[in-house]
């Protein structure tokens, strides 16, 4: 994070994604500098109701997909019973469509991220998820998702896996963390760790980066990530970042936050969807 690169067009939205990842990553790794108590909040706010379209999971190469998982992947077996990838697949893609179109609107176009080494789609352009290698004795299956809405396009990264044990303290930066932050123009507009009525320990971080360097200081992209780990042993992480297409001009964008697609009550009910599980039927 130490320079923010000019952008240039959609490589420049990319570049901010991959900046405020980082950030995302680089708090979570200080997780231990901050003792901040552990709060109790009600459940998040339903959805606004919206049709909810189940979108079919046939353009999906679930062969292609099931191929990238790591042979030394092993399921703890404190999660319960892990489906097999096969049938886990559709089933979490379908439930991952179906939770997106009940927050966004019917017009919403959602297209899978995946692509080969080629920068061909890999399993397919619907939204698909893919096994990941995780931590020792965990799994982890990702889906990248962009989604286009009109004029706005955003990226969403979901994963679900597994977990060992959950972050006593909210990974929040330090002062001279968060005074370099500033500096680079990062603001952090939240950061907490919370317990939920239902049990899930909730870490929230809401973040503001800046879009480049320059004309571009002033535009800044909102990223909200939030990552629940649930009493059954499975954890799910969700972060969702505005696109910025055909970027070429700073004036045509108004200083400061770039509209977003989701809602920070939206993104937690993401997080806490029960269907997004690694556990069958």
């Amino acid at each position: 994070m130490d320079n923010i690169q000019p952008p240039s067009g959609r490589v420049g939205a990319t570049a901010a994604f991959a900046l405020v990842l980082a950030v995302a990553a680089a708090l979570t790794a200080c997780a231990s500098t901050s003792p901040l108590g552990t709060q109790t909040i009600p459940p998040p706010l339903p959805p606004a109701s919206s049709p909810v379209v189940v979108e079919s999971p046939r353009g999906v190469d679930v062969a292609a997909i099931c191929g990238l998982r790591p042979s030394s992947d092993r399921a703890p077996v404190t999660a319960g019973r892990i489906e097999a990838c096969s049938t886990l697949v559709p089933r979490l893609n379908n439930a991952l469509v179906v939770a997106l179109r009940g927050q966004l609107p019917p017009v919403a176009v959602l297209t899978s991220s995946l692509n080969n080494t080629s920068g061909e789609p890999l399993g397919g352009r619907t939204p698909t998820f893919f096994p990941k290698p995780g931590g020792a004795g965990t799994l982890t299956y990702a889906a990248p998702v962009q989604i286009r809405n009109g004029d706005f396009t955003a990226h969403l990264e979901l994963t679900v896996g597994t977990f060992d044990s959950a972050p006593t303290l909210a990974p929040c930066p330090s002062r001279a963390q968060a005074d370099d932050m500033r500096a680079k123009g990062i603001v952090t507009n939240r950061c907490g760790r919370m317990v939920d009525l239902a049990g899930n320990i909730l870490v929230i971080n809401d973040v503001s980066s800046p879009f480049g360097t320059g004309e571009w200081a002033d535009v800044l992209l909102r990223t909200y990530s939030v990552t629940a780990y649930r009493p059954d042993g499975i954890v799910v992480a969700v972060t969702v970042s505005p696109v910025l297409e055909n970027a070429t001009d700073p004036t045509r964008f108004q200083p400061g936050d770039q509209p977003t697609m989701f809602t920070s009550d939206q993104v937690v009910a993401l997080a806490t969807d029960r269907s997004l599980t690694l556990i069958g039927p």
